[in-house]
Protein backbone atom coordinates (compact mmCIF):
# COMPACT_ATOMS: atom_id res chain seq x y z
CA UNK A 1 0.00 0.00 0.00
CA UNK A 2 3.07 2.20 0.82
CA UNK A 3 3.30 2.65 -2.99
CA UNK A 4 0.18 4.43 -3.30
CA UNK A 5 1.03 6.83 -0.64
CA UNK A 6 1.84 10.76 -1.93
CA UNK A 7 2.82 11.35 1.09
CA UNK A 8 6.35 13.54 1.25
CA UNK A 9 9.27 10.91 2.02
CA UNK A 10 10.94 11.45 4.98
CA UNK A 11 15.22 10.86 4.14
CA UNK A 12 15.59 8.19 7.20
CA UNK A 13 12.73 5.97 5.96
CA UNK A 14 14.74 4.83 3.39
CA UNK A 15 18.09 4.06 5.45
CA UNK A 16 19.80 0.70 4.13
CA UNK A 17 18.88 -2.07 6.62
CA UNK A 18 22.44 -2.77 7.85
CA UNK A 19 22.09 0.81 8.93
CA UNK A 20 19.24 0.65 10.08
CA UNK A 21 20.29 -2.19 12.52
CA UNK A 22 23.04 0.06 13.97
CA UNK A 23 21.07 2.89 14.81
CA UNK A 24 18.36 0.10 16.06
CA UNK A 25 20.86 -0.97 18.51
CA UNK A 26 21.82 2.40 20.02
CA UNK A 27 18.61 2.53 21.21
CA UNK A 28 17.43 -0.78 22.58
CA UNK A 29 20.94 -1.47 24.47
CA UNK A 30 19.40 1.82 26.91
CA UNK A 31 22.57 3.71 26.55
CA UNK A 32 22.26 7.77 26.57
CA UNK A 33 21.38 8.82 23.05
CA UNK A 34 22.39 12.40 21.25
CA UNK A 35 21.56 12.55 18.04
CA UNK A 36 21.69 15.85 15.13
CA UNK A 37 20.59 15.86 11.35
CA UNK A 38 21.81 18.79 9.45
CA UNK A 39 22.57 20.51 6.08
CA UNK A 40 26.55 20.04 5.07
CA UNK A 41 27.62 21.78 1.12
CA UNK A 42 23.63 20.76 0.09
CA UNK A 43 23.84 16.88 1.48
CA UNK A 44 21.84 15.68 4.70
CA UNK A 45 24.03 14.93 7.49
CA UNK A 46 22.96 12.72 10.12
CA UNK A 47 24.95 12.19 13.43
CA UNK A 48 23.61 9.28 16.23
CA UNK A 49 25.93 8.64 19.12
CA UNK A 50 25.16 6.16 22.09
CA UNK A 51 27.26 7.17 25.18
CA UNK A 52 28.62 4.77 26.94
CA UNK A 53 26.65 3.97 30.09
CA UNK A 54 29.58 2.83 32.34
CA UNK A 55 33.23 4.46 32.45
CA UNK A 56 36.39 2.92 30.20
CA UNK A 57 33.94 1.84 27.73
CA UNK A 58 34.34 4.08 24.13
CA UNK A 59 31.00 5.37 22.88
CA UNK A 60 29.66 4.28 20.04
CA UNK A 61 28.85 6.73 16.83
CA UNK A 62 27.41 6.43 13.46
CA UNK A 63 27.73 9.49 10.81
CA UNK A 64 25.46 9.23 7.58
CA UNK A 65 24.90 11.62 4.77
CA UNK A 66 22.40 11.58 2.32
CA UNK A 67 23.49 12.29 -1.43
CA UNK A 68 20.46 10.79 -3.49
CA UNK A 69 21.46 7.50 -1.10
CA UNK A 70 22.56 6.95 2.20
CA UNK A 71 26.11 6.55 2.90
CA UNK A 72 28.06 5.65 6.07
CA UNK A 73 30.97 9.11 6.83
CA UNK A 74 33.62 6.10 7.49
CA UNK A 75 36.28 8.20 9.06
CA UNK A 76 33.44 9.54 11.67
CA UNK A 77 31.83 6.16 12.68
CA UNK A 78 32.63 3.36 14.94
CA UNK A 79 34.05 3.59 18.45
CA UNK A 80 34.82 6.95 20.35
CA UNK A 81 37.00 6.79 23.60
CA UNK A 82 36.67 9.11 26.53
CA UNK A 83 40.15 11.03 25.10
CA UNK A 84 38.18 11.50 21.47
CA UNK A 85 40.26 8.51 19.67
CA UNK A 86 37.76 7.19 17.04
CA UNK A 87 38.55 3.12 16.37
CA UNK A 88 36.78 2.91 12.96
CA UNK A 89 35.01 -0.49 12.91
CA UNK A 90 32.06 -1.70 10.31
CA UNK A 91 28.26 -2.55 11.87
CA UNK A 92 29.16 -5.78 13.47
CA UNK A 93 31.83 -5.16 15.75
CA UNK A 94 29.98 -1.46 16.78
CA UNK A 95 26.50 -3.67 17.57
CA UNK A 96 28.52 -6.15 19.65
CA UNK A 97 30.00 -3.87 21.52
CA UNK A 98 27.13 -1.90 22.23
CA UNK A 99 25.13 -5.34 23.73
CA UNK A 100 27.89 -6.03 25.92
CA UNK A 101 26.95 -3.23 28.43
CA UNK A 102 23.21 -3.15 28.52
CA UNK A 103 21.75 -1.97 32.18
CA UNK A 104 21.05 -4.99 34.28
CA UNK A 105 17.94 -3.49 35.17
CA UNK A 106 16.61 -3.80 31.71
CA UNK A 107 16.61 -7.84 31.63
CA UNK A 108 15.62 -8.26 34.90
CA UNK A 109 14.92 -12.46 33.46
CA UNK A 110 18.41 -12.45 33.28
CA UNK A 111 20.28 -11.04 36.34
CA UNK A 112 20.27 -10.89 40.22
CA UNK A 113 22.44 -8.67 40.25
CA UNK A 114 22.19 -4.91 41.71
CA UNK A 115 20.74 -2.49 39.44
CA UNK A 116 24.38 -0.34 38.44
CA UNK A 117 25.46 -3.60 37.04
CA UNK A 118 25.58 -4.73 33.44
CA UNK A 119 24.88 -8.04 31.61
CA UNK A 120 26.43 -9.59 27.96
CA UNK A 121 23.62 -9.74 24.99
CA UNK A 122 25.75 -10.11 21.65
CA UNK A 123 25.93 -13.63 21.85
CA UNK A 124 22.06 -13.63 21.57
CA UNK A 125 22.24 -11.49 18.72
CA UNK A 126 22.48 -14.60 16.28
CA UNK A 127 18.73 -15.43 16.87
CA UNK A 128 16.16 -13.14 15.56
CA UNK A 129 13.90 -14.50 18.15
CA UNK A 130 15.53 -14.61 21.44
CA UNK A 131 13.12 -14.15 23.88
CA UNK A 132 15.34 -11.87 25.88
CA UNK A 133 15.99 -9.31 23.02
CA UNK A 134 11.97 -9.35 22.48
CA UNK A 135 11.29 -8.69 25.63
CA UNK A 136 14.22 -5.71 25.95
CA UNK A 137 12.45 -4.43 22.38
CA UNK A 138 8.92 -4.83 23.72
CA UNK A 139 9.93 -2.74 27.00
CA UNK A 140 10.94 -0.01 24.67
CA UNK A 141 8.42 0.21 22.32
CA UNK A 142 6.99 3.80 22.93
CA UNK A 143 10.11 5.32 24.21
CA UNK A 144 11.80 3.80 20.91
CA UNK A 145 8.85 5.00 19.05
CA UNK A 146 8.95 8.76 19.95
CA UNK A 147 12.74 8.86 19.46
CA UNK A 148 12.15 7.19 15.87
CA UNK A 149 9.79 10.37 15.13
CA UNK A 150 12.27 12.81 16.16
CA UNK A 151 15.10 11.06 14.26
CA UNK A 152 12.65 11.11 10.96
CA UNK A 153 11.63 14.54 11.54
CA UNK A 154 14.89 15.85 11.80
CA UNK A 155 14.53 17.29 15.71
CA UNK A 156 17.96 17.15 17.26
CA UNK A 157 17.06 14.73 20.71
CA UNK A 158 18.67 13.90 23.54
CA UNK A 159 17.81 10.61 25.72
CA UNK A 160 19.55 10.10 29.24
CA UNK A 161 18.55 7.13 31.59
CA UNK A 162 19.06 7.18 35.34
CA UNK A 163 18.43 4.54 37.93
CA UNK A 164 18.11 4.92 41.60
CA UNK A 165 17.77 2.55 44.20
CA UNK A 166 14.03 1.26 42.82
CA UNK A 167 13.28 4.04 40.74
CA UNK A 168 14.73 3.68 36.83
CA UNK A 169 13.42 6.65 34.65
CA UNK A 170 14.13 7.76 30.96
CA UNK A 171 14.43 11.65 29.97
CA UNK A 172 13.99 12.81 26.55
CA UNK A 173 14.18 16.24 25.38
CA UNK A 174 14.55 17.72 21.16
CA UNK A 175 14.77 21.05 20.03
CA UNK A 176 12.62 22.44 16.97
CA UNK A 177 14.83 22.02 13.77
CA UNK A 178 17.03 25.29 12.85
CA UNK A 179 15.81 25.27 9.55
CA UNK A 180 12.37 26.10 9.75
CA UNK A 181 11.32 29.71 10.30
CA UNK A 182 9.23 31.50 13.03
CA UNK A 183 5.94 31.89 10.57
CA UNK A 184 6.04 28.11 9.74
CA UNK A 185 6.30 27.27 13.62
CA UNK A 186 2.98 29.55 14.34
CA UNK A 187 1.41 27.87 11.51
CA UNK A 188 2.00 24.56 12.61
CA UNK A 189 1.37 26.04 16.42
CA UNK A 190 -2.28 27.43 14.91
CA UNK A 191 -3.47 24.26 13.13
CA UNK A 192 -2.66 22.02 15.91
CA UNK A 193 -3.86 24.60 18.88
CA UNK A 194 -0.53 24.18 20.79
CA UNK A 195 2.41 26.88 20.98
CA UNK A 196 5.38 24.84 18.99
CA UNK A 197 8.69 24.57 21.00
CA UNK A 198 11.06 22.36 22.76
CA UNK A 199 9.84 19.16 23.94
CA UNK A 200 10.33 16.84 27.67
CA UNK A 201 8.94 13.64 27.71
CA UNK A 202 9.31 11.17 30.60
CA UNK A 203 9.62 7.56 31.50
CA UNK A 204 9.46 5.37 34.64
CA UNK A 205 10.03 1.87 34.96
CA UNK A 206 7.13 0.09 36.49
CA UNK A 207 5.75 -3.12 36.18
CA UNK A 208 8.50 -4.60 34.04
CA UNK A 209 7.76 -1.47 30.96
CA UNK A 210 8.63 1.79 30.59
CA UNK A 211 5.78 3.40 31.04
CA UNK A 212 4.94 7.32 30.02
CA UNK A 213 4.63 10.12 33.16
CA UNK A 214 1.73 12.48 31.58
CA UNK A 215 2.27 15.00 33.81
CA UNK A 216 6.15 15.18 33.05
CA UNK A 217 5.52 15.84 29.19
CA UNK A 218 4.42 18.28 26.87
CA UNK A 219 6.36 21.48 25.69
CA UNK A 220 9.61 22.89 27.97
CA UNK A 221 8.90 26.26 29.53
CA UNK A 222 11.47 29.49 30.31
CA UNK A 223 10.76 28.63 34.28
CA UNK A 224 11.73 24.89 33.60
CA UNK A 225 8.43 23.33 33.98
CA UNK A 226 6.67 21.61 31.35
CA UNK A 227 3.31 22.78 29.98
CA UNK A 228 1.47 19.29 29.61
CA UNK A 229 0.23 17.99 26.12
CA UNK A 230 -0.20 14.50 24.73
CA UNK A 231 2.34 11.81 23.41
CA UNK A 232 0.51 12.06 20.11
CA UNK A 233 0.46 15.65 19.54
CA UNK A 234 3.92 16.18 20.19
CA UNK A 235 4.68 13.46 17.70
CA UNK A 236 2.03 15.27 14.90
CA UNK A 237 3.97 18.80 15.65
CA UNK A 238 7.48 16.57 15.42
CA UNK A 239 6.04 15.48 12.10
CA UNK A 240 4.26 18.64 10.73
CA UNK A 241 7.40 20.79 11.81
CA UNK A 242 10.16 18.88 10.63
CA UNK A 243 13.52 20.11 9.26
CA UNK A 244 13.74 21.20 5.49
CA UNK A 245 16.61 18.45 5.23
CA UNK A 246 14.84 15.70 6.89
CA UNK A 247 12.63 15.99 3.24
CA UNK A 248 13.49 13.94 0.25
CA UNK A 249 15.28 16.53 -2.37
CA UNK A 250 12.76 16.97 -5.39
CA UNK A 251 13.77 14.49 -8.02
CA UNK A 252 13.70 14.87 -11.64
CA UNK A 253 10.80 15.80 -13.38
CA UNK A 254 8.60 13.06 -14.77
CA UNK A 255 6.42 13.93 -18.61
CA UNK A 256 3.30 12.00 -17.63
CA UNK A 257 0.45 12.65 -19.00
CA UNK A 258 -3.14 11.51 -19.98
CA UNK A 259 -2.93 10.49 -23.48
CA UNK A 260 -6.14 12.21 -24.11
CA UNK A 261 -8.21 9.83 -21.85
CA UNK A 262 -11.57 10.49 -20.57
CA UNK A 263 -11.81 11.35 -17.22
CA UNK A 264 -14.04 9.09 -15.23
CA UNK A 265 -17.34 9.77 -13.43
CA UNK A 266 -16.81 9.81 -9.81
CA UNK A 267 -18.59 6.90 -7.96
CA UNK A 268 -18.49 9.18 -4.18
CA UNK A 269 -21.34 9.74 -3.24
CA UNK A 270 -22.36 14.03 -3.64
CA UNK A 271 -24.07 14.83 -0.74
CA UNK A 272 -22.40 14.57 2.94
CA UNK A 273 -24.80 12.37 5.64
CA UNK A 274 -26.39 14.74 7.81
CA UNK A 275 -26.56 14.90 11.67
CA UNK A 276 -29.16 12.04 12.89
CA UNK A 277 -31.13 12.26 15.36
CA UNK A 278 -31.40 9.06 18.21
CA UNK A 279 -31.54 6.07 15.51
CA UNK A 280 -33.86 3.69 16.75
CA UNK A 281 -32.41 0.29 18.87
CA UNK A 282 -32.98 -2.01 16.12
CA UNK A 283 -30.43 0.13 13.59
CA UNK A 284 -28.15 0.92 16.56
CA UNK A 285 -28.21 -3.27 16.86
CA UNK A 286 -27.63 -3.54 13.06
CA UNK A 287 -24.65 -0.97 13.16
CA UNK A 288 -22.92 -2.93 16.15
CA UNK A 289 -23.05 -6.18 14.60
CA UNK A 290 -21.93 -4.43 11.57
CA UNK A 291 -18.80 -3.06 13.75
CA UNK A 292 -18.24 -6.52 15.04
CA UNK A 293 -18.30 -8.69 12.16
CA UNK A 294 -15.65 -6.06 10.76
CA UNK A 295 -13.37 -6.08 13.61
CA UNK A 296 -13.07 -9.64 13.99
CA UNK A 297 -12.22 -10.07 10.14
CA UNK A 298 -9.29 -7.28 10.70
CA UNK A 299 -8.03 -8.83 14.00
CA UNK A 300 -9.27 -6.30 16.79
CA UNK A 301 -9.68 -8.34 20.34
CA UNK A 302 -13.33 -8.15 22.16
CA UNK A 303 -14.79 -5.39 23.17
CA UNK A 304 -13.61 -3.56 26.25
CA UNK A 305 -15.02 -1.07 28.74
CA UNK A 306 -13.85 2.43 27.26
CA UNK A 307 -11.71 3.18 30.10
CA UNK A 308 -7.47 3.75 30.74
CA UNK A 309 -7.01 1.41 33.03
CA UNK A 310 -9.62 -1.94 31.46
CA UNK A 311 -7.62 -0.99 28.42
CA UNK A 312 -4.36 -1.09 30.23
CA UNK A 313 -5.15 -4.07 32.12
CA UNK A 314 -5.88 -6.12 28.50
CA UNK A 315 -2.25 -4.26 26.94
CA UNK A 316 -0.55 -6.19 30.23
CA UNK A 317 -2.30 -9.20 29.74
CA UNK A 318 -1.61 -9.22 25.71
CA UNK A 319 2.11 -8.70 26.29
CA UNK A 320 4.36 -5.90 25.60
CA UNK A 321 3.54 -3.31 23.70
CA UNK A 322 1.29 -0.17 23.70
CA UNK A 323 1.41 0.16 19.92
CA UNK A 324 -1.64 -0.30 17.33
CA UNK A 325 -4.95 0.40 15.66
CA UNK A 326 -8.10 0.97 17.88
CA UNK A 327 -11.94 1.54 17.12
CA UNK A 328 -14.40 3.39 19.02
CA UNK A 329 -17.73 2.50 18.99
CA UNK A 330 -20.15 4.71 20.03
CA UNK A 331 -23.76 4.43 21.57
CA UNK A 332 -25.59 5.19 18.22
CA UNK A 333 -23.88 2.58 16.63
CA UNK A 334 -21.32 4.70 14.89
CA UNK A 335 -17.68 4.46 14.85
CA UNK A 336 -13.53 5.84 14.90
CA UNK A 337 -11.21 3.93 13.60
CA UNK A 338 -7.37 5.31 14.56
CA UNK A 339 -4.03 4.36 15.48
CA UNK A 340 -1.59 5.14 18.18
CA UNK A 341 2.45 4.48 19.99
CA UNK A 342 0.12 4.67 23.58
CA UNK A 343 -3.01 3.32 23.36
CA UNK A 344 -4.09 4.63 26.73
CA UNK A 345 -3.32 7.72 26.27
CA UNK A 346 -5.06 7.97 23.00
CA UNK A 347 -8.08 6.94 24.48
CA UNK A 348 -8.12 9.34 27.31
CA UNK A 349 -8.15 12.01 24.87
CA UNK A 350 -10.92 11.03 22.84
CA UNK A 351 -12.56 10.17 26.54
CA UNK A 352 -12.13 14.26 26.33
CA UNK A 353 -13.73 14.71 22.92
CA UNK A 354 -17.04 12.36 22.77
CA UNK A 355 -19.22 11.91 25.58
CA UNK A 356 -20.84 8.83 23.91
CA UNK A 357 -18.54 6.22 23.61
CA UNK A 358 -19.69 2.72 24.38
CA UNK A 359 -16.70 0.50 24.01
CA UNK A 360 -13.57 0.15 22.20
CA UNK A 361 -11.52 -2.14 20.33
CA UNK A 362 -7.57 -2.71 19.71
CA UNK A 363 -5.07 -4.48 17.51
CA UNK A 364 -1.39 -3.97 18.77
CA UNK A 365 0.68 -3.80 15.66
CA UNK A 366 4.36 -5.40 17.01
CA UNK A 367 6.02 -4.43 13.87
CA UNK A 368 5.60 -0.49 14.43
CA UNK A 369 7.42 -1.84 17.53
CA UNK A 370 11.06 -2.03 15.80
CA UNK A 371 10.53 -0.34 12.33
CA UNK A 372 12.48 2.89 12.56
CA UNK A 373 9.18 4.73 10.98
CA UNK A 374 6.90 2.78 12.62
CA UNK A 375 4.68 5.67 13.28
CA UNK A 376 4.39 6.07 9.32
CA UNK A 377 3.37 2.15 9.19
CA UNK A 378 0.53 2.69 11.57
CA UNK A 379 -0.82 5.26 9.40
CA UNK A 380 -0.62 3.76 6.36
CA UNK A 381 -2.43 0.63 7.51
CA UNK A 382 -4.86 3.11 9.59
CA UNK A 383 -5.68 4.38 6.31
CA UNK A 384 -6.63 1.10 4.69
CA UNK A 385 -8.63 0.07 7.70
CA UNK A 386 -10.83 3.15 6.81
CA UNK A 387 -11.16 2.41 3.66
CA UNK A 388 -11.85 -1.19 4.98
CA UNK A 389 -14.65 -0.19 7.23
CA UNK A 390 -16.49 2.02 4.20
CA UNK A 391 -16.61 -0.35 2.17
CA UNK A 392 -18.07 -2.76 5.20
CA UNK A 393 -21.53 -0.30 5.33
CA UNK A 394 -20.06 1.08 8.89
CA UNK A 395 -20.49 5.01 9.68
CA UNK A 396 -17.66 6.30 10.77
CA UNK A 397 -16.69 9.42 12.38
CA UNK A 398 -13.35 10.18 10.84
CA UNK A 399 -12.48 13.01 8.83
CA UNK A 400 -9.36 11.82 6.91
CA UNK A 401 -9.85 9.05 3.90
CA UNK A 402 -13.33 9.28 4.06
CA UNK A 403 -15.27 9.29 1.22
CA UNK A 404 -17.87 10.95 3.11
CA UNK A 405 -18.17 12.65 6.12
CA UNK A 406 -20.78 12.69 8.59
CA UNK A 407 -22.36 15.82 8.91
CA UNK A 408 -21.06 19.16 7.11
CA UNK A 409 -17.94 20.48 6.74
CA UNK A 410 -17.45 23.65 8.87
CA UNK A 411 -14.81 25.26 7.57
CA UNK A 412 -16.18 24.62 3.95
CA UNK A 413 -19.42 26.31 4.84
CA UNK A 414 -17.26 29.21 5.78
CA UNK A 415 -16.48 29.66 2.16
CA UNK A 416 -18.90 28.52 -0.15
CA UNK A 417 -22.87 29.11 0.90
CA UNK A 418 -24.66 25.39 1.09
CA UNK A 419 -26.90 26.62 -2.14
CA UNK A 420 -23.69 27.23 -4.15
CA UNK A 421 -22.20 23.86 -2.97
CA UNK A 422 -25.43 22.49 -4.54
CA UNK A 423 -25.16 23.93 -7.49
CA UNK A 424 -21.74 22.77 -8.23
CA UNK A 425 -22.21 19.19 -7.60
CA UNK A 426 -25.06 19.40 -10.38
CA UNK A 427 -23.66 20.78 -12.75
CA UNK A 428 -18.87 21.81 -11.98
CA UNK A 429 -18.16 23.04 -15.49
CA UNK A 430 -20.86 25.58 -15.87
CA UNK A 431 -20.49 27.03 -11.91
CA UNK A 432 -16.82 27.28 -12.77
CA UNK A 433 -17.25 29.31 -16.10
CA UNK A 434 -19.39 31.83 -14.43
CA UNK A 435 -17.66 32.35 -11.47
CA UNK A 436 -16.30 35.61 -10.55
CA UNK A 437 -15.74 35.71 -6.97
CA UNK A 438 -12.00 36.68 -6.01
CA UNK A 439 -9.75 34.37 -4.10
CA UNK A 440 -10.94 34.03 -0.29
CA UNK A 441 -7.92 35.13 2.03
CA UNK A 442 -7.59 31.53 4.04
CA UNK A 443 -6.88 32.03 7.99
CA UNK A 444 -3.52 30.65 8.60
CA UNK A 445 -4.63 27.31 10.48
CA UNK A 446 -6.24 26.28 7.85
CA UNK A 447 -3.21 26.51 5.11
CA UNK A 448 -1.05 25.43 7.79
CA UNK A 449 -1.51 21.41 7.74
CA UNK A 450 -0.88 21.68 3.66
CA UNK A 451 2.18 24.50 4.26
CA UNK A 452 4.60 21.51 4.92
CA UNK A 453 3.32 20.15 1.07
CA UNK A 454 3.81 23.73 -0.31
CA UNK A 455 6.89 24.38 1.01
CA UNK A 456 8.28 21.07 0.16
CA UNK A 457 6.59 21.45 -4.08
CA UNK A 458 8.23 25.04 -3.84
CA UNK A 459 11.64 23.35 -4.23
CA UNK A 460 11.11 21.66 -7.36
CA UNK A 461 12.65 22.66 -10.26
CA UNK A 462 9.41 22.79 -12.36
CA UNK A 463 7.52 24.12 -9.54
CA UNK A 464 6.61 27.18 -11.21
CA UNK A 465 5.57 25.40 -14.61
CA UNK A 466 3.22 23.24 -12.86
CA UNK A 467 1.60 25.84 -11.23
CA UNK A 468 0.79 27.80 -14.65
CA UNK A 469 -0.66 24.24 -16.25
CA UNK A 470 -3.15 24.08 -13.05
CA UNK A 471 -3.79 27.36 -13.23
CA UNK A 472 -4.50 27.34 -16.75
CA UNK A 473 -6.69 24.48 -15.98
CA UNK A 474 -8.38 26.29 -13.35
CA UNK A 475 -9.45 29.39 -15.52
CA UNK A 476 -10.66 27.12 -18.27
Amino acid sequence: MEDDINDLRFLVAELPDQIGVQVFSMFMTGWPIRARMRTIESRTCLEVRACAPVGGVDDARVTLVHDGSWSVVEEATGLVSQAGTRSVRDCVPVVEHMYRYVPAWLVPELSSEARTGFVDLHERLGDEHDPVLENLAGRFESVFETMVCALVAGWDFIVDLGCHEDSATIEMSTQIPGDIDDDFRLLVGDALDVNVRDMQMHWTFRDNSWQLDPAQTGFASADAAVDVVGLDTLCDVMEFAAANCAFDPPGSSKQWHSGGATTPRSALPAIPLAPEASPDPEVIATRARRIDEWATENGFCAPLPPTKAALTRHLDHAGPGRAGHYILEFTDGQCYIGESIDLPERLGQHRGRYRDIHRIRVRLDATATRSLHGKRHLRLHEKSLIHSAQDAGLLARNINEMATMIGTSRHLDELISADEQHLWLDAPDIVNSTDTAARPDFPAERLARTAANYRHFRTRSDADQITRIIGRYLSR
